[in-house]
């Protein structure tokens, strides 16, 4: 209450000065802000230095600890909040770490960083300087000049209209071009010689349609990947990051079936082309990855994931269990006389 507020107050008053006959008080022991502050919460005595808090200009604490406030003057301060949060946030003061205690609710910690004036990592809007920063970090060039607009071109299509058109049309090629590599297991266009085509097309003219089609797709993303590598300034980063290797397992099946095929050509059967035709998949793997590099909501699902990768392997294991339980069931469904090896059902 509030006689133990000033009983504190004055506590840290007699800390605070010392004995005047002896001639010597707090001032004369140099910078104020080394002082030792008590902070009250929710009935739990918190202490720190007042230099601490003055390390987050902005903040409540901040505020307290100006010259003239409660924490300043009187070194002790009471608040009605909850003690839990305010350990983690303290130790936001101490660390520039900000992490949100795994008990708390997520509205309840909004709640009381929005009291402490402390910005919630979670609803942060970063400014342009930090966007900058952040290009930089990942080779864009630093002057101005056609290379940096060049680079923001193909990076960043929110820097302009050009930017964000061209973002566009790399999406529909992809999404076109996964729908070719659909289309073209159709038995029409895996067998030319049967069938009668489609839209008065022969078999034939709609195969060679998709493979020149796969060739144009390949360019595209060749020469974008090509382009892109030449305007980094940061080369080894760029091999370093996953995106783009995403990019080079996308073209990486065409080429080497391209350049390996004709030497196993008269083998068409062998293990060679099997392993060459089920690379082809990694194609369309690479295609759909890409589309998450330029569609903000796949980026945010794959964020999701990450976030709740414990809770989705609870989630991964218990449909395991689920797929083994029905599979028992239709199992012996199937076959109740566990003596017979072939099975009764048919469909």
């Amino acid at each position: 209450g509030k006689g133990r507020y000033q009983s504190m107050a004055r506590r840290l008053q007699d800390e605070r000065y010392m004995d005047e006959s002896q001639g010597v008080s707090y001032e004369s022991f140099g910078d104020r802000e080394n002082r030792i502050v008590s902070i009250d919460v929710g009935g739990k005595v918190f202490k720190t230095f007042l230099k601490t808090i003055l390390r987050h200009p902005g903040t409540l604490l901040y505020e307290l600890a100006q010259p003239g406030r409660e924490l300043c003057e009187d070194g002790a301060i009471f608040l009605d909040r909850d003690e839990w949060c305010f350990n983690a946030i303290l130790n936001y003061y101490r660390t520039d770490q900000l992490a949100q205690p795994a008990w708390v609710p997520d509205d309840m910690w909004h709640i009381e960083l929005v009291f402490f004036k402390i910005q919630n990592p979670l609803y942060q809007i970063p400014t342009s300087a930090d966007i900058d920063l952040h290009q930089l970090s990942l080779g864009k060039p630093d002057a101005p000049g056609l290379r940096k607009d060049l680079w923001l071109l193909w990076e960043d299509p929110s820097s302009s209209r050009w930017a964000n058109a061209l973002n566009w049309f790399s999406i529909f090629v992809i999404v076109v071009g996964v729908s070719a590599f659909v289309l073209e297991t159709h038995p029409t266009v895996r067998n030319p010689d049967d069938g009668e085509g489609w839209f008065g097309f022969t078999p034939a003219t709609i195969r060679r349609g998709f493979y020149r089609f796969e060739i144009a797709c390949v360019c595209w993303f060749t020469f974008e990947l090509v382009f892109r590598f030449v305007l980094t300034c940061d080369k080894a980063l760029f091999m370093r990051r996953m995106i783009n290797w995403v990019d080079i397992i996308a073209i990486a099946p065409f080429y080497t079936g391209l350049l390996l095929a004709p030497v196993f050509q008269s083998g068409s059967k062998s293990l060679f082309m099997q392993a060459l035709r089920m690379a082809r998949v990694f194609r369309i793997i690479g295609l759909i990855f890409k589309l998450g590099k330029y569609s903000h909501g796949v980026r945010v699902l794959a964020q999701t994931f990450r976030t709740c990768l414990m809770e989705l392997s609870v989630l991964a294991v218990l449909l395991v269990m689920t797929v083994i339980m029905i599979s028992a069931g239709m199992y012996f469904c199937e076959n109740p006389d566990l003596e017979v090896v072939t099975s009764d059902f048919t469909s």
